[in-house]
């Protein structure tokens, strides 16, 4: 199979955002408070909120990685890693304009920051090392 880049890239970026914010709307709506006058300040509350936030995406982003780097044989790690910062490069601009790194608490964001590296990372280490069986 010969290595598609663009493919790799765009496959792995899409599926991160799509993957992310179908799994992060459903949490939000479960743990906001719709009685609060402020939703945001009602999730801020909530560390178990934040936690599984974190969690899901980290999962979105290492199954997006996997999935993706099946079209770049030889080079996943490179192209994991390409993703993440791809995904990075996409989410600052709402970060800082959201105020994400004023408003949450500060390991949030760092973690939140770094996530999508570290994800893309693990999601193409998994596809280069796994076995010959199938996992899907």
């Amino acid at each position: 199979m010969e290595i598609k880049p663009f493919k790799t890239i765009i496959l792995g970026v899409f599926l991160t955002l799509i993957l992310t914010v179908g799994t992060g709307v459903p949490l939000t709506m479960y743990f906001a408070d719709m009685n609060s006058s402020d939703i945001e300040i009602s999730l801020l509350e909530s560390s178990t909120y934040l936690l599984l936030s974190l969690t899901l995406s980290f999962l979105c982003a290492v199954i997006s990685a996997y999935l993706a780097t099946k079209y770049s044989p030889g080079a996943e790690i490179k192209f994991g890693i390409i993703i993440g910062l791809v995904v990075i490069l996409i989410a600052l601009p709402t970060w800082l304009v959201g105020n994400t790194f004023q408003t949450y608490p500060i390991w949030y964001g760092v973690i939140s920051f770094a996530m999508p590296v570290v994800a893309g990372y693990a999601g193409a280490f998994a596809r280069k090392n796994r076995s010959n069986k199938q996992l899907w």
